[in-house]
């Protein structure tokens, strides 16, 4: 699903952790969905900050299944 619906832009070396700059102090709790979490993918440094829970998905449906058995 990465990349089929939106696309990342990003100056040269930052991520997408920047947003959590704007996020960690006003949130108890961040939790993000990635498809691409491995060493390499878009979302790795995302996932894998200490600041994020992550969930690793393969597609919508698995972000509904995990929303619902953790949240809901």
């Amino acid at each position: 699903m990465g990349g089929q619906i939106s696309i990342d832009c990003f100056p040269k070396g930052w991520d997408k952790t920047f947003c959590l700059k704007h996020l960690e102090n006003k949130f108890d709790e961040i939790y993000f969905f990635g498809d691409r979490t491995d060493k390499g993918g878009n979302d790795y440094e995302l996932f894998c900050d200490k600041r994020v829970k992550g969930y690793k998905v393969k597609n919508p449906n698995d972000t509904v299944k995990i929303l619902r058995e953790n949240f809901l």
